[in-house]
C-alpha cells in the first residue's frame, strides 16, 4: 500500500509539475502581452470572452502551483522518512478549490471556436495577434486553441491517476 500511495505521489508530482509549466508558458506567450504592463487590466481590443477565459485559466494556474506545492513538500518528507505519512491533508484542503475549474469547463469549447474563428479572419487583430504568437511557438509550438484544452486534459488525467485497481474511479489518501 505504501508503494501504491508513493508512486501515485511521485506521478501526481511529475506531471503536475509538466502541467504548470505548460501553463506558465502558455501565460507568458497568450496573457502577458495582452496586458497593460504590470496590471490585471486587458489592452483595448481583447475581445471580452477571450479575456474572461484567461482570466480563469490564471485561477486554475494558481490553484495547481498551490497543489504542487504541496506535492514537493509531501516529497521531500517522503525522501526523509521513506514514508508518506500526511499527503490526504495538504491535498483535501484544495478540493473544495477545484471549482476554480467550473467557469472554465462552462466556456472553453465556444471561446476555442471563436479561437478558430478570428485565426482563420485575415481581417482580425485579434486573430493576426494569435498568428503571430503561434508562429514564434512559444507554447511548446501548440496552438492557442490547442492550448485552451490543457485544463481540461489536466482534469481528466486525475481519473486516470486515481484510479483504483478494482476499475472504481475514487480519490486516495
Amino acid at each position: 500500500m505504501e508503494m501504491q500511495r508513493q508512486e501515485v505521489i511521485y506521478d501526481l508530482l511529475q506531471t503536475e509539475r509538466h502541467f504548470v509549466r505548460r501553463l506558465r508558458a502558455m501565460v507568458a506567450a497568450f496573457i502577458v502581452p495582452l496586458r497593460v504592463h504590470a496590471s490585471k487590466l486587458w489592452l483595448p481590443g481583447v475581445p471580452t470572452p477571450i479575456s474572461r477565459l484567461l482570466d480563469w485559466l490564471e485561477d486554475i494556474l494558481n490553484l495547481h502551483m498551490s497543489l504542487l506545492r504541496i506535492l514537493k513538500n509531501v516529497s521531500i518528507a517522503w525522501q526523509e522518512s521513506g514514508v508518506v505519512n500526511e499527503v490526504a491533508s495538504g491535498l483535501l484542503s484544495l478540493i473544495p478549490r477545484l471549482e476554480v475549474h467550473q467557469p472554465y469547463l462552462v466556456r472553453v469549447d465556444e471561446v476555442r471556436g471563436l479561437v478558430v474563428m478570428w485565426v482563420q479572419d485575415q481581417h482580425s487583430q485579434f486573430g493576426e495577434y494569435i498568428r503571430l504568437r503561434e508562429d514564434e511557438g512559444l507554447c511548446d509550438g501548440r496552438s492557442l486553441e490547442q492550448c485552451l484544452q490543457l485544463p481540461v486534459q489536466r482534469l481528466n488525467a486525475y481519473l486516470v491517476v486515481f484510479k483504483t485497481p478494482g476499475g472504481d474511479t475514487q480519490a486516495t489518501s
